[in-house]
């Protein structure tokens, strides 16, 4: 902590109790008992004495300023003192010594009972005591307890065990001022005068200070006795009582003629006392109350730590370290200096603290109020050494003495002997190797420190949570020896146990659990550790500690040794060892039993098992022993026939364990052993010590039982157990025992058997209709029984047999109203050979709905995350409901109040399944308010919020009959453990009804460890996701979003909606902000909100009244749907009162933008067509004031739970040729393990990398794979992730995307940051923190580079850097930095840094207020400005800190400026200020100084009340004394006056031009991170002010000619062109990632170009940035950036050009032409055409026509109808080049125009005449030199030509055309079996096909009748045979195999397929067919991996297969 912080701290305590002392309440409406009647003023008297002390009302205040208020659950609720109200008044019953203590609703209160924290509700008689006008309220009896204040818990009060307070009494305040209620009467009372100190012993001199808390009154006093009058001596400041002798002092307070009581106070002169120290002395300063030493160390530089020590009788037991022992030096004026070596306490002149080494150095000593100790107080400063407790920090600093804390002033000087203890050794030496029986320290290279002994508690100021940390101290090696080891250096002493290493030092073992790093006492767990080789060192790593599955490692960070999962920075995890000596283990061996760690624990219900005999202990006695009985152990646990043999276990291995049963009997020996019985009470002799052996056993010991010294053990001999002595060591089975859980009696275990999960797919959840089919699946060897009617499934349910298809017997279809529910279990059959019984598992769910069509929804908009005063927020439910129903476009409000504040939330009746209105009365009423408010036009909610402290997540419930509790065991966690959450979400599946939200992910509160624990049936019950959070405006800091979170639950597999909640703890219930979550329901009810929840309708926008409909292919957000053939997006976007553009996004697996569209005039309907390719669609909706919507996905074909869930780059700007880091992280969800067969990278479908050999990852596990790499070429990257992996033995295949735009050096601007100097925001104070800025940077194509501390920057490194950014460097040693001159600006620094300024170069140069300041050239002042002036800038940074008292950000130093200096001439502040005047922005400049402006232009000022002041010391450039940021504005006293503030300026200095600013304005905290959207901060102007200046540096591009550009012949290229478009990418005409731009010169293909990177169309003018490539033989760009110039419409007219021309690809290349001419041939897949070849009769000319490519003008004429050969047309498209050469590439169907009339052709003979009989066996001599009448289009280097050749000359197939084979045109069923039945020689048929589609006379109606009759072929159904449809490959092979098996031909071959991948999606029926085809070499692979079966088999395929067959199986 900086002295600042505490030193206002410290102010704030100081106001606060001045203002306690004069403290008078009116209250408006005080309590009905007692009070006056209405409108009187009520008064509130102190109460400081026992005798004032009656009963009455009272207000009672702690020293915190806080008041008891009322009874709420197990606490009493703080009230501030400044917001006292009347819920703060208690009645206090006073009888005797005795109090009962009555708060405001009338509930007494009472503690707990015995020694127990709590407090209960009920009638105590408390015992109260006062002293020093302070009361405490303890218990009576066995209650030693003390009523307290706990500042931990918010100040709440409950009773505190006393030790407890006493130990800490500044964390638990006991002690109360009391003011009682005098009355309401109209006549003015004037209140008694109060003396501090109070009455007692004082030393002679002592002054009296008088106070009143009656404003305006005079008090007078007497020191004689007599009573005072206005004649008696009047008080003052400068005239107070002093006591000089024993009197009584007497003082009345007088106002308006209106006296006081007379108050009397007695005083005594305390004797005089001799020093208690003399020069030379040495001492250990002592403070008694605390038990703790001053040390030399400190805690910061301001404290010095504390330490325990032992006292006893006034001498300290056990050696003394020397940071305690203090040298007493006397001077001449009896003054005294306490130094440690060369450094002495101290403390400066402003600040309340006790450096070392300052300016106030000499003391003075005063005996204290507590006898025997002594005050030591300040000379200069009169200020007195104080123990305090800073947080969880104990430590001495000094303060104003108060009496109140008397015990934390009061100190003891012990005397030290002069002998010290040993000294550490002085040297210590690197050593390579570590071995057992080493000393060894630890040291850091990096940073030069060696771990010490000393603690350190770090805790998180936002969370709260703490950490255990060891202090680092400095020690710098020479050629690897340290010659002076620091003191109190950890010394260990190395062992080696298990393989594993332990480090023991004197102050403890080293332990680690992945949150602490400490010295602790015992060995255990967390005190092994393993060492791995680093490159300069060790690794360090834990051996049990894990954190989110990852490893934990020792780590420096923040100046200490912690821990942390390894990271990529590894050099703050690599540590060395520096050997300081030996030792020998064996004469010093490592404890054994008590510090290993135990088998068992408290409340473990275990048996005791013997492993040697398969034998449990029984309870049944066998004489003086106990019986056994045969147990089997499997799988963990123990099977016994014994209802008898279950231990339940208490205590631990120190005190000793006790083994007891059920029914409270205790295993039992006696005094000497030899017996072993079961006591009804447990006593000396049922306590028992674990002790392990080396054989994995536990030898069970008698903790007191002995016989002859030796100690008795459990035996087993002769059939039972008994107690002995280990008389026969060699024979350890007779002793050697293990635990395990005990099935008894032959029972089977609790748990259902693990494996007998039954999973369904689609995933329950899902849209399903009529004719769709549901599997079931299990575990190998089980069966599954179903119901469908609501019952639970049981063994006479139905059996499932196959899919169950939708609609039939077996399942009915769900309609709107009705779900379909299935419950299914799996049934394990007994196995008798195996000895294994019949196992049943559990009853899973799985719900469906049928489709959800928009139609009869309606749009409801809401919040699902509020609070009431019931747990942590303001106003009452009520209040709550009451307010939001007058909320503008709210119709739902839930209150979520936290279920830990619920009345008897810890009662042992609550329960999430039961009714709790009985329970607890805030649940009931919670829900009365929801019900009494819920009407037809609103609905109350009312659920409740599960919170965890621990960092995992908060969940908001809802639906539930009750609530759960964090207090409930079964929901907290061990450290580190997570059965707690889990407990949880079982509990949500146990409750049908229960809905559930994941709450505000993040660091802050946790990410459901990366939603973790994903299982079916949670899925099912938690279905909400928050997106954005929080109470403030959309984009400001109190905002908190979180889309990104939303994108990682989707990936990992959970089915979620997105909301935006406000999260109101501060009222303002649904108008906090206008974020919303909305509901598609049926109508506005409460079952209605539900149900949209339950199934996922809900979006979340910050826009109050955006309104979304969104389906996909007709089913509306939320749907589950299986595969789709393909997407069709619809979505209906308004706002009613916003008109301006939006941008619709549709998102998917990954994050990735698949499509983007901008809606026009924020109303109407967007539509996307894509291809399922993704397993889940959302829409983005980004409005024009950049609030964000983002709806609930719609989910297609879902299977298994596992995949990719992300994939990353390390690098924000990836630049060709320099390395990056790649990472995937793959999860498993899917219930079972995975295994990983390969993950492999590609790029253009080649392989960059494959990741092998990893291992399986478990069912809720995540591995990643990190490789490095370089791209070695420009442009817009995909890089294709694909993982193979195998789950319960079926092969899966996963898949992820990274997109990345990879830049060139030669176009990248280079920005470089200063962090050589440990400078502030980068590597010093607030390290880290330029991250957003360089994301920034890298979307303008600018890499930022931070130099390091350690590196230096050059001059040759500023050759190419346009913008450098410098800010101060580390002023003063904090956070384990040490400020020194190494790290102050060096002149040849800023000599360098002044020549590249003034040679053209552009410094930002950053300043900080005063306050962050050392001494001397260590300050802000002199660092910054010596550069500046170095430079040759006449701009100053002022040594102060800008304050403003009235316009701030809750911090007079967190100010938010708004006045720009857009009157500027200057092009640089014109330019930095673009885009800003009218935009609301403002900028954001944090404890900043101020700047004088010089010869500069200011670019901000200040507001005019802004000013600044002298923070701190040294004053620099001005005299103005130091003040406090809360002082009173004066303006003497500022350094610059008000109205005066300049915040950021510029100016030209030479060639070049710097920026100055007060603060590091581009942090990340000013900065949001400029990824996709601005989901931060993004109202400062500070981002766009260094996005103005950074755009005014990037590197220009020169513009080149398309022509130059497309003469260049060198890969990788890069060139800047300009041009009209010429293809876009706006559907239907759009080419697939591809746009065509032309200028003057040329045309040239530009790729990729998404619809992400917006919307291109025909005609606009585009600037494109990108390198040289051919694809395929076509010149493109690879795009790096692409934008639009000109949004205007001026379409360029293509060129005509002749068939020769346009064939001449160098000179016409990527040019827009039109070409005419003759359709020579045309060429079809399916109906549509393919490709045209023109003729002008002398050249042929290709027209290429890509599928996707459609019409423009819906009225255009169908282009099949008359594009035929010898047609005369014209087609529009770009020249372009494939593998078959040049060509047209068509861009638009209604571009191609017929331009005269073909004539009528004669009709083809359908059917030429066939050869009778079969076709022979091909051969090489029958093979013909060329086809018989050669067609066009089959060459001779085909491949498929000899089958060609071969079934054109058999007869079996003609071509198309007399000209045209179409090889590549697919096949029909008809076809083929038209093949075969020539192939047979056409046999006589007679009757009819039987099929309905199959007309009679059709020319292939024989064929199929033929094949049919033959059972050839089968129909697609009993009625249809679909013989136009095309024939797939396995159909083919499944025909071919039928007809071999007609011929009775050999089919008895049968290839595995497992070279094939897909093999899984093969038809059952078609399975041994494709076996066999494939095994014959009928059938090949597509690929070398996959076969495609279910894809259309074409022409030459078939041919080829026809050849094949006759070949080889005829």
């Amino acid at each position: 902590m900086e002295a600042k912080t505490r030193k206002s701290a410290h102010r704030a305590l100081a106001l606060v109790l001045a203002l306690m002392l004069c403290l008078t309440l009116l209250i408006g409406s005080a309590p009905s008992s007692g009070a006056a009647g209405s409108g009187d003023e009520t008064t509130w008297t102190q109460v400081t004495s026992a005798d004032q002390f009656t009963t009455g009302q009272y207000y009672m205040v702690t020293d915190t300023s806080y008041a008891p208020g009322v009874l709420v659950g197990s606490w009493v609720t703080a009230v501030e003192v400044a917001n006292a109200a009347t819920d703060a008044v208690w009645t206090l019953t006073v009888t005797g010594d005795s109090v009962t203590l009555t708060d405001a609703n009338g509930v007494s209160i009472a503690p707990k009972g015995g020694n127990n924290n709590g407090i209960l509700s009920g009638e105590y008689s408390w015992k109260w005591e006062t002293a020093n006008s302070k009361f405490t309220f303890s218990g009576q009896g066995d209650d030693t307890v003390i009523l307290a204040s706990n500042k931990g818990e918010s100040n709440k009060f409950r009773a505190y065990k006393t030790t407890t307070v006493s130990g800490n009494p500044n964390g638990y305040p006991s002690e109360f001022t009391l003011y009682r209620l005098e009355g309401g009467s109209s006549e003015a009372t004037v209140a008694a005068p109060q003396a501090s100190p109070q009455a007692g012993a004082v030393v002679s001199g002592t002054e009296i200070t008088l106070t009143c808390t009656t404003s305006g009154a005079s008090i007078y006093y007497t020191l004689d006795g007599t009573d005072p009058t206005t004649s008696s001596t009047l008080y003052y400041d400068n005239n107070k009582p002093t006591i000089t002798a024993n009197c009584t002092l007497k003082a009345v307070a007088i106002k308006d003629g209106v006296s006081s009581e007379v108050q009397t106070v007695e005083y005594t002169i305390k004797a005089e006392s001799e020093a208690p120290i003399a020069n030379g002395d040495k001492v250990v300063i002592y403070n008694p109350g605390s038990g703790l030493a001053m040390s030399a160390n400190s805690v910061s530089t301001y404290y010095r730590a504390a330490k325990a020590i032992n006292v006893e009788n006034g001498q300290i037991s056990g050696s003394v370290v020397d940071d305690l022992i203090w040298d007493v030096a006397v001077d001449a004026d009896g003054n005294y200096t306490f130094s440690n070596g060369d450094d002495k306490i101290s403390i400066n002149d402003t600040n309340n603290s006790l450096p070392l080494n300052d300016k106030n150095d000499t003391w003075k000593i005063e005996a204290a109020a507590t006898d025997g100790c002594f005050y030591i107080i300040n000379v200069g400063r009169e200020t007195y050494v104080q123990y305090t407790k800073y947080g969880s920090t104990d430590e001495f600093t000094t303060y104003s003495y108060s009496s109140g804390k008397e015990a934390s002033f009061a100190m003891q000087f012990i005397k030290v002997a002069g002998d010290t203890p040993e000294p550490e050794p002085d040297t210590a030496t690197l050593t390579e190797n570590i071995s057992e029986g080493d000393i060894v320290l630890i040291y850091y290279p990096n940073g030069n420190k060696v771990m010490s002994t000393e603690s350190y508690t770090y805790t998180n100021s936002s969370s709260g949570k703490s950490k255990d940390e060891l202090v680092a101290l400095n020690s710098t090696p020479d050629n690897g020896t340290i010659s002076n080891v620091p003191d109190n250096t950890a010394l260990f002493k190395v062992y080696k146990q298990d393989g594993h290493y332990v480090f023991k030092s004197d102050a403890g073992y080293l332990y680690l659990d992945g949150t602490h790093v400490r010295l602790v006492e015992d060995l255990g767990e967390h005190t092994y550790f393993d060492l791995e080789s680093a490159a300069n060192g060790w690794f360090i790593k834990s051996t049990n500690a894990q954190f989110s599955g990852k490893p934990q490692y020792l780590e420096f960070y923040g100046g200490y040794f912690t821990c942390f999962g390894m990271g990529s920075d590894t050099s703050i995890y690599t540590f060395q060892f520096y050997k300081a000596g030996n030792f020998d283990p064996n004469e010093e061996p490592l404890p054994g039993g008590g510090g290993d760690e135990m088998p068992i624990s408290q409340g473990d219900e275990i048996g005791i098992y013997l492993p040697g005999g398969s034998v449990v202990i029984t309870t049944t006695a066998s004489g003086n022993r106990l019986s056994g009985a045969s147990a089997t152990l499997e799988d963990g646990i123990l099977t016994t026939e014994a209802d008898d043999a279950v231990f339940i276990v208490d205590g631990n291995n120190t005190d000793g364990f006790t083994f007891a049963t059920a029914d409270g009997k205790y295993l039992t020996t006696s005094t000497t052993g030899n017996t072993l019985s079961m006591a009804d009470t447990a006593g000396e002799y049922s306590l028992w010590i674990l002790e392990q052996n080396d054989e994995d056993g536990w030898f069970i010991k008698s903790k007191n039982a002995a016989y002859n010294g030796n100690a008795q053990y459990i035996e087993y001999f002769n059939s039972s157990f008994t107690t002995y002595s280990k008389y026969n060591d060699s024979d350890k089975s007779i002793y050697s025992f293990q635990f395990y859980p005990v099935t008894a009696g032959g029972e089977e275990p609790d748990d259902k058997p693990e494996g007998l999960e039954v999973r369904a797919a689609p995933v329950s959840g899902a849209s399903v209709e009529s004719g769709d089919t549901i599997e079931l699946t299990t575990m190998e060897g089980a069966a599954i029984y179903y119901t469908t009617d609501g019952n639970e499934p049981t063994k006479d349910s139905k059996l499932y047999s196959g899919e169950l298809t939708v609609g039939s017997a077996q399942v009915p279809e769900p309609t709107s109203g009705s779900p379909l529910v299935i419950k299914a279990i799996a049934v394990l059959p007994a196995d008798v050979s195996a000895g294994t019984e019949e196992q049943i598992g559990e009853v899973y769910t799985f719900t469906y709905t049928s489709p959800v069509s928009l139609d009869g929804y309606q749009l409801y908009f809401g919040q699902l995350h509020s609070h009431t005063n019931i747990s942590d927020g303001a106003g009452s439910v009520t209040e709550a409901f009451q307010h939001a129903t007058q909320v503008e476009n709210l119709d739902f409000l839930a209150v979520t109040d936290h279920s830990n504040s619920f009345d008897n939330e810890s009662d042992s009746r609550v329960d999430l399944s039961t009714d709790l209105s009985e329970v607890s009365d805030e649940w009931k009423q919670g829900h009365e308010a929801a019900d009494a408010v819920t009407d037809g036009d609103f609905v109350g909610i009312y659920g409740f919020e599960m919170t965890w402290s621990d960092g995992f997540g908060h969940i908001n419930t809802f639906n539930t009959p009750g609530f759960e509790s964090r207090s409930n065991s079964e929901f907290g966690n061990k450290s580190g453990g997570t059965e707690g959450y889990q407990n949880y979400y079982d509990k949500l599946v146990e409750v049908d009804s229960s809905l559930s939200q994941f709450n505000h992910p993040g660091t802050t509160f946790g990410d459901f460890q990366d939603f973790a624990f994903y299982d079916p049936q949670v899925d099912q019950r938690i279905t909400l996701i928050e997106v954005g959070n929080g109470e403030g405006a959309i984009g400001s800091s109190g905002y908190f979003p979180s889309y990104e979170y939303y994108t990682r639950a989707l990936d990992k597999g959970w089915h979620v909606a997105p909301t935006n909640n406000q999260d109101n703890h501060k009222g303002n219930w649904g108008d906090s902000n206008t974020a919303r979550s909305v509901v598609l329901a049926y109508d506005l009810t409460e079952e209605a909100i539900y149900d949209a929840i339950a199934n996922y309708r809900v979006y979340a926008t910050e826009d109050n009244d955006l309104s979304i409909f969104y389906s996909l292919n007709g089913n509306a957000m939320g749907s589950i749907l299986p595969d789709q053939d393909s997407i069709s997006i619809s979505a209906q976007i308004s706002d009613p009162t916003d008109s301006a553009d939006m941008k619709v996004e549709v998102i998917v697996n990954g994050g990735l933008v698949a499509a983007t569209k901008t809606l026009s005039g924020g109303n109407g309907t967007v539509e996307f067509s894509l291809s399922d390719d993704y397993s889940y669609y959302y829409l983005r909706v980004t409005q024009a004031d950049g609030n964000i919507a983002v709806t609930a996905p719609v989910w297609t074909g879902e299977s298994v739970n596992a995949g990719i869930s992300k994939t990353e780059c390390d690098t924000a700007l990836v630049v060709k040729d320099e390395a990056v880091n790649i990472s995937s992280e793959l999860y498993n969800n899917s219930g079972s393990d995975m295994t990983v067969n390969s993950v492999v990278y590609s790029i253009d479908n080649n392989n960059i990398y494959t990741a092998n050999a990893i291992e399986p990852i478990a069912s809720g596990d995540t591995y990643t794979v990190t490789f490095p790499y370089t791209f070695t070429s420009a442009g817009k990257t995909t890089v294709n992730v694909t993982m193979t992996a195998t789950i319960d033995g079926t092969e899966y295949t996963f898949t992820s995307v990274l997109q990345l735009t990879v830049t060139d050096a030669s176009i990248v601007t280079r920005v470089l940051v200063d962090g050589t100097h440990y400078n502030d925001y980068v590597t010093g104070y607030y390290s880290g923190n330029m991250g957003n800025f360089t994301e920034l940077a890298a979307g303008m194509n600018a890499q930022v580079t931070v130099k390091q501390f350690g590196e230096s920057i050059t001059a040759e490194d500023l050759e190419d850097v346009s913008l450098l950014i410098i800010s101060a460097p580390l002023r003063y040693s904090r956070d384990g930095l040490t400020a020194s001159e190494a790290n102050l600006f060096s002149d040849e620094f800023v000599r360098m840094v002044g020549e590249y300024v003034r040679g053209g170069g552009t410094a930002i140069v950053c300043g900080l207020a005063d306050y962050q300041d050392g001494s001397g050239d260590f300050t802000t002042y002199v660092q910054i400005n010596k550069l500046l002036k170095e430079i040759g800038s006449t701009i100053r940074v002022n040594d102060d800190e800008l304050i403003d008292q009235d316009e701030n950000g809750g911090q007079q130093y967190r100010l938010y400026f708004d006045d720009f200096n857009y009157e500027s001439t200057d092009a640089a502040v014109q330019a930095a200020l673009s885009g800003l005047d009218g935009s609301g922005k403002v900028y954001s400049s944090y404890s900043g100084c101020s700047i004088n402006v010089g010869n500069g232009t200011p670019i901000v000022f200040g507001h005019g009340t802004t000013y600044s002041i002298n923070s701190k010391n040294p004053s620099q450039g001005h005299d103005k004394p130091v003040h406090s940021a809360g002082d009173a504005y004066n303006e003497n006293d500022a350094v610059v006056q008000k109205g005066d503030v300049v915040s950021l300026a510029t100016e030209a200095v030479g060639q070049g031009r710097v920026y100055v600013g007060g603060t590091v304005w581009m942090s990340d905290f000013e900065v949001a991170n400029s990824e996709g959207n601005d989901y931060g901060d993004a109202s400062y102007a500070n981002k766009t002010i260094i996005t103005n200046i950074l755009s005014g540096l990037l590197t220009e591009q020169e513009v080149s000619n398309i022509e130059d550009v497309r003469a260049n012949s060198t890969v990788g290229t890069v060139f800047t062109v300009e041009g009209t478009i010429t293809a876009g990418n706006v559907e239907p005409n759009a080419f697939y990632d591809t746009i065509y731009i032309q200028d003057a010169t040329g045309g040239i293909n530009i790729y990729p170009v998404a619809t992400t990177d917006g919307t291109f169309r025909v005609g606009q003018r585009v600037r494109v940035t990108g390198s040289w490539d051919q694809y395929q033989g076509d010149t493109e760009l690879r795009c790096i950036s692409i934008e639009l110039i000109d949004s205007s419409i001026n379409p360029v007219e293509p060129a005509k050009l002749g068939i020769s021309d346009a064939s001449d690809y160098e000179e016409n290349g990527g040019l827009l032409s039109k070409v005419s001419g003759t359709v020579k041939s045309v060429v079809k897949e399916g109906d549509a055409i393919s490709s045209v070849i023109l003729t002008d009769g002398t050249t042929d000319f290709r027209l290429l026509f890509n599928n996707y490519i459609g019409y423009s003008d819906a009225s255009s004429a169908d282009i099949t109808a008359f594009v035929k050969e010898g047609a005369e047309i014209s087609a529009v498209g770009v020249i372009y080049m494939d593998p078959e050469g040049v060509c047209l590439r068509i861009r638009d169907l209604s571009e191609v125009e017929l331009v005269t009339v073909d004539k009528p052709e004669e009709p083809d003979d359908p059917d030429r005449p066939i050869q009778p009989g079969k076709p022979s066996k091909p051969s090489d001599e029958d093979k013909p030199e060329e086809l018989d009448e050669p067609f066009a289009d089959v060459d001779e280097l085909d491949w498929f030509y000899d089958a060609v050749v071969y079934v054109y000359n058999e007869g079996m197939m003609d071509g198309i055309s007399a000209t045209q084979f179409a090889p590549n045109s697919n096949l029909t069923r008809g076809m083929v079996v038209t093949m075969l039945y020539r192939l047979e020689g056409k046999p006589r048929v007679t009757g009819s096909s039987g099929f309905d589609d199959v007309a009679s006379g059709a020319w292939y109606a024989d064929a199929v009748t033929w094949a049919a009759e033959n059972g050839i072929v089968n129909g697609v159904s009993d009625t249809e045979f679909a013989p136009n449809v095309n024939i797939t490959r396995e159909q083919l092979a499944a025909i071919l195999y039928r007809y071999a098996e007609y011929n009775d031909y050999d089919v008895s071959g049968r290839d595995d397929l497992s070279e094939f991948t897909d093999r899984s999606s093969i038809s059952s029926y078609a399975l041994d067919a494709m076996r066999w085809a494939v095994d014959e070499g009928l059938i090949t692979g597509i690929t070398n991996t996959t076969i495609e079966p279910q894809g259309t088999a074409t022409r030459a395929q078939a041919a080829t297969m026809f050849m094949r067959f006759m070949s080889t199986v005829k």
